[in-house]
């Protein structure tokens, strides 16, 4: 909530002209990374998009974005739908938003989410971010699309039923159909509680989850000190949001291995964990900047620690809370992007909480103005443990 996604830059410049545009031929490296936020633009040599305009409207629910709001016309179109995204696909909140409207309408609307990236919605490949997720990860896009056509426009109705839901669940690498999305079950979810005892930060520091509740937790407090000049990557060998799929990967050890990371980690799991559906955390939070960022990320740790794969992440910015204050402590609720995972047995649940996470979000200078600052300060962050929780929902939990 409140902090800018800097590919939606790339995405204008793309689109900006009457002709797409060339993608790798601007210095994303040093564009990113110009301040203040609201002329990046002008870094990019661009005056005929409209980066300005989104920036003087971030809050979610300015009367800007009301035109933009298209819930009812698409509930009103009756119209039936195929609606196609993946786990890692940058369109996921997208394709989610457009099929929660149109499941309002009459007609029927049929979901796909596979365990894709952007390019992998048109063409799966059963390797994604370097993660095998297995052969049956991969469907003939062009026949799912071709046997929609047919059942609606040509009236050819399929041997068996199209399902309402094909959820793809990742960890077991098998397909789900249900009757909708999402599918979290009844009643509470398993709560996890993150801690330290020195300190948690980097993945090699003693943060830990736990699903038992401490009555003292010491009123501990883990700490970032964070330079906006050295963010954290999301991506290790970042070049643009062009670059292709070989240097996307999901194994988060570059970002685990950072002083900003805190990182908590459960014991290795007993019996599976099936999440599904979005994930919540709770925490409380103090820092003297007028304004910083909060980056938190659900992962899937494999047996050893060999690998760990990003599953889900949330994203808020301070200043975008009404009870933020600088230098008082603000209790704040994040959410995680969608999920459908299981944890299988030996493997853990991770929980990594950064101030930043470059260049898939803009830098936060932490100062009066997040759009107008043209000077990134070092503050330090403190995330209070006495309250934290992470809250899952799924089936139940054994570590």
């Amino acid at each position: 909530m409140g902090s800018e996604r800097v590919d939606w830059l790339f995405w204008m410049h793309l689109i900006g002209g009457r002709t797409v545009q060339p993608v790798n031929v601007p210095p994303w490296s040093r564009i990113h990374k110009h301040l203040p936020l609201n002329k990046m633009d002008d870094a990019l040599g661009r005056s005929d998009i409209w980066w300005k305009d989104w920036l003087s409207h971030l809050d979610a629910n300015d009367p800007y974005w009301e035109p933009l709001n298209l819930q009812k016309a698409i509930t009103d179109l009756n119209t039936p739908a195929l609606h196609m995204t993946g786990w890692w696909d940058g369109q996921l909140a997208g394709a989610r938003y457009y099929h929660q409207a149109a499941v309002q309408s009459a007609a029927p609307q049929h979901l796909i989410i596979g365990p894709w990236d952007t390019a992998g919605v048109r063409r799966p490949q059963q390797k994604v971010g370097g993660f095998d997720v297995g052969p049956r990860s991969v469907l003939d896009m062009d026949q799912e699309t071709l046997q929609f056509f047919d059942e609606y426009l040509k009236d050819k109705k399929p041997i068996t039923p199209r399902p309402a839901a094909r959820i793809f669940t990742t960890g077991r690498n098998e397909w789900v159909e249900s009757t909708g999305w999402p599918n979290s079950p009844e009643g509470k979810g398993t709560v996890f509680y993150p801690g330290a005892e020195m300190g948690a930060n980097t993945r090699r520091g003693d943060g830990y989850l736990t699903t038992v509740a401490s009555k003292d937790r010491g009123g501990r407090a883990d700490v970032v000190t964070h330079n906006p000049e050295m963010p954290v990557l999301h991506q290790p060998d970042f070049v643009s949001f062009a670059a292709g799929a070989q240097a996307f990967t999901l194994d988060q050890a570059h970002i685990t291995a950072r002083d900003e990371a805190l990182v908590y980690t459960s014991e290795p799991i007993q019996d599976t964990i099936t999440v599904s559906g979005r994930t919540e955390l709770t925490l409380s939070v103090k820092t003297d900047a007028p304004d910083a960022d909060l980056f938190i990320l659900l992962s899937d740790v494999f047996p050893g620690g060999t690998r760990d794969l990003h599953l889900a992440h949330g994203a808020l910015r301070l200043s975008a809370c009404e009870e933020f204050q600088p230098g008082k402590t603000t209790r704040v609720t994040l959410s995680f992007t969608d999920i459908a995972h299981d944890f299988l047995p030996n493997h853990q649940l991770r929980l990594t909480i950064t101030p930043s996470l470059f260049p898939l979000y803009a830098r936060n200078p932490q100062g009066e103005g997040y759009a107008t600052e043209n000077h990134a300060s070092f503050k330090d962050i403190e995330i209070l443990l006495d309250d934290a929780q992470l809250t899952i929902y799924g089936s139940d939990v054994a570590t």
